[in-house]
């Protein structure tokens, strides 16, 4: 996936297929003051995350918290008609 990004390779993604795109992508509900991550893409800025459903969800806060536990500087709540154009990620 990185060499073809890198080469122009246009990625698109709804749902998980967008959160998956960052270098830590959220792979659960928030629990017990704990966001469960996994290993994204790394097709966006390191220090970025996506969260799909943001406002139809209301995740706010899960957002929030998987920033602080994974020392993230930025969050993008992606919503059902949300587009997001990213070039030049990592």
């Amino acid at each position: 996936f990185k060499a073809a990004y890198q080469k122009g390779i246009v990625f698109a993604g709804l749902s998980a297929g967008a959160g998956i795109m960052s270098k830590v992508a959220i792979a659960g509900d928030l629990a017990n003051g704990k966001v469960p991550v996994i290993n994204g893409l790394e097709l966006l800025p390191k220090n970025l995350i996506v969260d799909p459903h943001f406002a139809q969800k209301q995740r706010e806060s899960r957002l929030m918290t998987a920033m602080a536990a994974n020392n993230l500087m930025f969050g993008i709540g992606v919503d059902e008609e949300t587009t997001v154009h990213a070039h030049g990620g990592y």
